[in-house]
């Protein structure tokens, strides 16, 4: 996933904007982008840039508060948030056992230059003006 040009570092980091939840990995991740009207508005953008990565690959400190809402499937996904800025820091989702979804835009500066997304779900979804990311599979829904 990272680019020839640059070598991925050891252990990618991220946090919250305020800095109070940080979190490292290791592995290799995936990137999907999601068109899909919840996370529209949990992120207050037009996608969200979802960083897929094995729970046993990833260590967190602090003390994030938790929400739950049902997705698609009716199953839960349980949004992981700073109480006190108020950042998305990652989500676990029913449908997916086993993986982390960081919100890819609290990754440390530089870590998403050398990522690339694999897939857009829920394209029905896209904003019609938004430019099609090129060579990556598409769904409709999940």
């Amino acid at each position: 996933m990272y680019s020839a040009q640059h070598t991925r570092p050891k252990m990618p980091t991220g946090s919250c904007l305020c800095k109070a939840i940080k979190y490292t990995y290791s592995g290799d991740p995936g990137m999907i982008l999601c068109h899909c009207i919840p996370c529209r508005r949990l992120t207050g953008s037009l996608f969200s840039t979802n960083v897929l990565i094995p729970q046993g690959d990833f260590t967190w400190s602090g003390m994030p508060k938790t929400k739950s809402r049902p997705g698609d499937s009716g199953k839960n996904i349980t949004l992981h948030f700073c109480a006190d800025c108020g950042t998305t820091v990652f989500e676990k989702a029913a449908s997916f056992p086993g993986i982390i979804i960081l919100m890819g835009g609290t990754l440390d500066d530089g870590l998403l230059d050398d990522m690339a997304p694999v897939e857009e779900i829920y394209v029905k979804s896209r904003v019609k003006w938004l430019p099609k990311v090129c060579a990556v599979q598409k769904q409709l829904g999940m």
